[in-house]
C-alpha cells in the first residue's frame, strides 16, 4: 500500500472456540465494540 493509505479499524471482538473432531472452530464471534470510522471517513 501506499503510504497514508492505509485504514486503521479498532474493534473489540469475543471469540469461543469449540473442539470438535481434534480441531478447534470458531462457535461465537461477537463485536463488543463497533468500528469506529477512521477521521475524513464520513
Amino acid at each position: 500500500g501506499e503510504p497514508g493509505k492505509e485504514r486503521l479499524i479498532s474493534a473489540s471482538v469475543r471469540v469461543a472456540f469449540v473442539q470438535s473432531s481434534g480441531t478447534w472452530r470458531v462457535d461465537d464471534l461477537s463485536v463488543v465494540s463497533k468500528p469506529m470510522p477512521a477521521e475524513g471517513d464520513k
